[in-house]
């Protein structure tokens, strides 16, 4: 049978269309973050007959500073973002708003987003440790100078005496690498530990690194006995072998059955056979030893027991009888 597919492509209409959706200015860093060349533009394009009047430009930030330009009166727009001020280190966000006197969309949100590289970047800037730590392990720090003047490292050292710590230049004045040691069943004390250095930058003149570490695994739930407050059966029978269960046990009425009872006045047990399962093979797999009664059907009651057979005694027992022999014919 061949296979049909059916593909079908179209444009989410809106009535007013802004592209892109959100601003986002590259990673920047404090000394290209200065230059008021950095700008993002968005296109505002009008889709509905009704001309298009936008105001109340305004952002919910002071870094961002939104100018909204003219292109096609009512019809499409330009809004540029730029910096008001140099934003601070690390992630800023915030959102430009206009409102329109299109009903259909009467309010617009852009999302603007800027991040900010301080001068002197460590990466990771938490060094992270496994909860479980049997044996020595050594993790690297990498140091990037952002600024434009060359950097210079000095004064490495940690908190804790017994982690190791040692600096190599990967590229002098720009990249570093801060090597840390630590030995077998090293553990993050409850103060937490602190990897530190100085630089020759003015902004940061120091720079610390904190070491963390992940929990320890839960351990795993206990069983069902435990999580009800029920005594396991191991706890119960110790040792000792169970009662043997009288499950798959049938009590057979001696009279019912026309049995004569072993003993006066009890009952006689009789293993009840269960059900084969089903073979594969058929019927022909599910065959019967020679002499083995054959299982009652699923869902049939089985029949009652033969009654015993009484055996004969000697008294009983009849003596052997000869032949008579036939007198012989006279010649």
């Amino acid at each position: 049978m061949a296979n049909i597919q059916l593909v079908v492509k179209g444009e989410v209409w809106m009535p007013i269309d802004v592209t892109p959706a959100s601003v986002t200015f590259s990673r920047l860093t404090a000394e290209s973050a200065k230059d008021p060349a950095s700008v993002q533009k968005v296109t505002i394009k009008n889709n509905m007959e009704k001309d298009a009047e936008l105001s109340g430009l305004r952002s919910t930030d002071p870094t961002f500073s939104p100018e909204l330009t003219v292109i096609e009166p009512g019809k499409k727009f330009e809004l540029a973002v730029r910096f008001a001020a140099p934003p601070k280190q690390g992630n800023t966000n915030g959102t430009v708003e206009l409102t329109t006197n299109i009903p259909e969309m009467e309010k617009i949100t852009i999302p603007v987003n800027v991040f900010v590289a301080p001068d002197v970047e460590v990466m990771p800037a938490v060094l992270s440790l496994p909860a479980e730590q049997a044996t020595a392990m050594t993790r690297q720090l990498n140091v990037r100078n952002n600024a434009k003047t060359p950097l210079e490292l000095s004064e490495l050292k940690a908190s804790n005496p017994d982690v190791q710590v040692t600096l190599e230049t990967t590229q002098p004045g720009t990249l570093f690498k801060i090597n840390v040691a630590m030995p077998a069943g090293y553990k993050v004390p409850p103060q937490g530990d602190m990897i530190t250095f100085k630089t020759t930058n003015p902004s940061m003149p120091e720079v610390k690194v904190p070491v963390s570490q992940m929990p320890p695994t839960p351990p795993a739930p206990a069983n069902a006995a435990t999580r009800t407050g029920l005594p396991d059966a191991r706890s119960v029978v110790g040792d000792k072998e169970p009662e043997p269960s009288m499950e798959g046990i049938r009590i057979v009425d001696p009279k019912a059955a026309g049995a004569k009872p072993s003993t006066p006045g009890r009952a006689t047990t009789e293993q009840i056979r269960p059900t084969p399962p089903p073979s594969k093979g058929g019927p022909a797999a599910q065959q019967i030893a020679p002499g083995q009664p054959q299982p009652p059907a699923q869902g049939q009651t089985p029949p009652p027991a033969k009654p015993e057979a009484k055996p004969e005694t000697k008294q009983d027992a009849k003596p052997e009888q000869k032949p008579e022999a036939k007198p012989e014919a006279k010649k």
